[in-house]
């Protein structure tokens, strides 16, 4: 994991030294947050990053370039040449492309914000975790995580691990992560098709949760299923049946999609209208489906 390296004696010796002109173009506390991103990229603790960590680092964020391609953009802003990007000239590259002068450096310092505050959450629920859930980023990987939820105690999905794969977009936190559940569960909020994506569960997403938000919510998904959701599927299925009435048969993908609302309206039924039922097939699934290795029970 990289951390901040740049001691903080420094910064405001770092930002004072920067051109008028730059200071004058961003607020003090733009300038705060630039440095923190620069810091949290020189891997080395230098005050420099190397073009072979910027390689490493832009293709976390998807970012596909060659090292002479990544020499040849530092070298645009490189002026003591040294051949490695210095916190002034990353503050010039954002301003380049403040102006529109953008190239895939420019992209990569305009991701870089977005990944450092990612790992800025991700440190936070390493360091204070939510109360059944492990988080882990992917390595090499800047925009994906996976969390391994634990089952409560009391409900049929105790002694679980559930498996979740999390993809953020660069528009997040104002727009929801892609949320999907790796591993089987009867639920009645999760469409029974293979991917165990949740309905309706990221239709209320809110800028401010961010994933400490999300993942309390979906540890409280485990503990107490929402009613709300599960009307609400239950209505738009209805509609989508009326609709469908002339499809009978259909292509093998709309039957598919079929079966697996039917499946995820008799998990509904069954929790609503005979609950003792649905703990039964939820326990058995989970202990069929959700069994984690010892080392990830302790």
């Amino acid at each position: 994991m990289l951390r901040v390296k740049v001691r903080i004696a420094h910064r405001d010796t770092w930002i004072d030294q920067l051109p008028q002109s730059l200071r004058h173009e961003f607020s003090r506390e733009e300038l705060e947050q630039m440095l923190e991103q620069f810091s949290d990229f020189d891997e080395s603790g230098g005050g420099s990053i190397a073009a072979s960590e910027l390689i490493q680092l832009m293709k976390s964020m998807g970012i596909d370039a060659t090292l002479e391609e990544v020499e040849a953009l530092i070298e645009k802003v490189d002026d003591n040449r040294s051949g490695e990007l210095e916190f002034p000239e990353f503050v010039r590259l954002i301003s380049n492309f403040r102006q529109g002068n953008a190239d895939k450096l420019g992209t990569f310092v305009q991701y870089s914000k977005l990944a450092l505050q990612l790992r800025n959450e991700l440190r936070d629920l390493t360091a204070h975790p939510t109360n059944y859930t492990i988080v882990s980023g992917i390595k090499d990987n800047a925009w994906e995580w996976e969390l391994h939820i634990r089952g409560p105690r009391g409900t049929p999905y105790e002694d679980g691990l559930f498996r979740f794969h999390v993809h953020f977009g660069n528009d997040y936190p104002f727009e929801a992560p892609t949320l999907i559940c790796r591993t089987r569960v009867y639920h009645p909020n999760f469409l029974m098709n293979g991917t165990m994506a949740l309905h309706g569960f990221l239709s209320n997403w809110l800028p401010e949760w961010r994933m400490r938000g999300l993942i309390e919510r979906l540890e409280h998904l485990f503990e107490t299923p929402d009613p709300e959701a599960m009307d609400t599927f239950e209505r738009e299925t209805s509609e989508r049946k009326a609709l469908e009435t002339s499809e009978i048969n259909g292509s093998p993908t709309k039957r598919t999609a079929r079966q697996c609302r039917d499946f995820t309206m008799q998990c509904i039924s069954t929790f609503k209208h005979d609950r003792s039922q649905f703990d039964t097939i939820a326990s058995q699934l989970t202990r069929q489906c959700a069994q984690p290795p010892e080392s990830e029970l302790e």
